[in-house]
């Protein structure tokens, strides 16, 4: 069930180039069934005054993301990205199912994925269509949820994309600027390090690490990119453990986003495959041309198989979250000692002034 009441209609013209903040987690957090995977270092320190691309920094979370909030003439400086001569537009492969059903699709129609690249010829290879396939529907089935527009997955950079994974493997770890000094290095893989979300895991598991963005809780930027209402296509490059994703915008609407979204969510994707979780890092609201400054943010739950049920507002943290990282604007949600469930109904209530966004969020077991 959907619930949502906002008094905003009209469309404003919003020109962003991907930027850059690199947050992480501090633990080292391994999965026994991917124990070879340990999430690669990043960092929460950015300059305030200038958020860039390619600072390079140390920490441990396990990606990296570039958010480079520059002037209009920037991203008219970089049209060649948006020159979309080859697109694979097989976005939405599984029709009117479920949303349980969408996401047990995925994971099912998904398969291992496979580089074919190696650090030691500084070969960049390629990984196989069916890696490309699930993160493109990973991405989509997160903003379908939110009814954003879908994406397309963007070839034309695939090739410097994977120069961008390769140099990320060859020197174990992540970096917006790479020197030329780094072992593999690649002129237009060190572009794409600008332009781009990076990781420390392969493609596929980076998808649900931008979503659930741990370390990263003042600028949630790799769940914003991805959730920006002016993403029109992303590019991917990957090796077995690192992975660089770009992000194309254009034009964004005056509206707003939340993550989760209003209506039907699945637990499952609340958090990633090594148990960091949204009710860790937080819930957003993240916008473009409105005017929320000093919002009052609420959380009520209430019980769905109670009639009548007065409802309990939930402990909460509210962050204003840097500027520019996909969105204007945004608030991060964080709550207080308590955890998303299924059976329930969590009512989203802001206000900023005379303005209102209201919504609930119901969790679904899709294991179920």
């Amino acid at each position: 069930m959907r619930s949502t009441v906002v008094a905003f209609s009209f469309l404003v013209s919003v020109h962003l180039t991907p930027a850059c903040s690199d947050p992480k987690t501090e633990s080292e957090l391994v999965d026994a069934s991917v124990s070879q995977y340990i999430p690669e270092p990043f960092d929460t320190d950015y300059e305030v005054s200038e958020v860039i691309a390619g600072n390079d920094r140390e920490a441990d979370s396990g990606f990296d993301v570039n958010l480079e909030s520059q002037a209009d003439s920037d991203l008219q400086a970089d049209s060649d990205l948006q020159t979309n001569s080859e697109t694979d537009t097989g976005v939405d492969q599984l029709g009117n199912l479920t949303m349980c059903q969408k996401w047990n699709n995925i994971w099912s129609l998904s398969s291992a994925i496979s580089w074919n690249g190696s650090t030691q010829s500084c070969d960049a290879g390629t990984v196989n269509h069916e890696t490309l396939d699930t993160v493109l529907a990973l991405t989509n089935f997160y903003r379908e949820l939110a009814t954003l527009p879908l994406v397309t997955l963007e070839m034309t950079q695939a090739e410097a994309l994977q120069q961008c994974a390769l140099m990320m493997e060859a020197n174990n770890r992540l970096s917006h600027q790479p020197p030329d000094s780094w072992s593999c290095y690649h002129p237009d893989g060190a572009y794409m390090a600008s332009q781009s979300n990076l990781a420390g895991s392969n493609a596929i598991d980076a998808v649900a690490m931008y979503m659930i963005d741990p370390g990263n809780e003042t600028t949630m930027g790799h769940r914003r990119w991805i959730m920006s209402q002016g993403l029109e296509s992303i590019g991917v490059g990957s090796t077995n453990a690192y992975s660089c994703m770009s992000v194309l915008h254009l034009n964004r609407p005056r509206a707003w986003v939340a993550f989760p979204p209003p209506g039907e969510f699945p637990l499952q994707a609340t958090q990633d495959r090594w148990g960091r979780s949204i009710d860790q890092t937080g819930w957003t609201i993240q916008y473009d041309g409105l005017s929320l400054a000093n919002a009052q943010v609420t959380i009520k739950v209430y019980a769905n198989d109670i009639s009548n049920d007065p409802g309990e507002e939930l402990p909460i943290e509210l962050v204003d979250l840097m500027p520019n990282f996909g969105s204007s604007a945004a608030y991060n949600i964080i709550p207080q000692g308590w955890r998303s469930e299924v059976g329930k109904r969590y009512e989203v209530k802001l206000v900023s002034g005379n303005e209102m966004i209201t919504y609930s969020v119901e969790f679904v077991d899709c294991d179920q």
